[in-house]
């Protein structure tokens, strides 16, 4: 009889600092949403970075993780980066940040009905060409 209550005795607290360590979780992340994400054209690992407060893009890259592969200050503020997905959504939670968007491949129409004129020659039909060096230029940071 004298086991069974040390059983007990000693049950009961291991019971109550399991039920107390299952309650003590840690907090996630806050992970914001990434624009583009997945889209066609979309570039793995590249994302553009829009601030919305005076952050400097190395402290935001040092705490997030990722590499900065170029900064802007003028038109927009902000800096293109690699980084995990992961990454990027934690970014993009911080409120420096006014959003990231997933980086992609675009390309340029060849040919458009009824341009204006911008002194190109049109052809009888109405449309203009412009032919594209080989391959068709994108618009692709490295």
């Amino acid at each position: 009889m004298r086991h069974v209550r040390v059983a007990r005795v000693l049950t009961a607290p291991a019971a109550a600092a399991a039920i107390t360590l299952s309650l003590v979780t840690p907090a996630a992340a806050a992970e914001g949403t990434i624009i583009g994400a997945g889209a066609p054209g979309a570039i793995d690992g590249s994302y553009i970075v829009v601030l919305s407060a005076d952050r400097s893009a190395a402290a935001l890259t040092d705490r997030y993780g990722g590499t900065v592969t170029a900064s802007w200050q003028h038109a927009v503020t902000g800096f293109a980066a690699r980084m995990t997905e992961r990454q990027a959504r934690r970014l993009a939670a911080d409120p420096a940040v006014a959003h990231v968007e997933q980086d992609r491949v675009v390309r340029v129409l060849d040919t458009q009905p009824n341009p204006p004129s911008w002194g190109w020659t049109a052809s009888i039909s109405g449309t203009c060409r412009w032919t594209a060096p080989t391959p068709t230029p994108t618009a692709r940071r490295t």
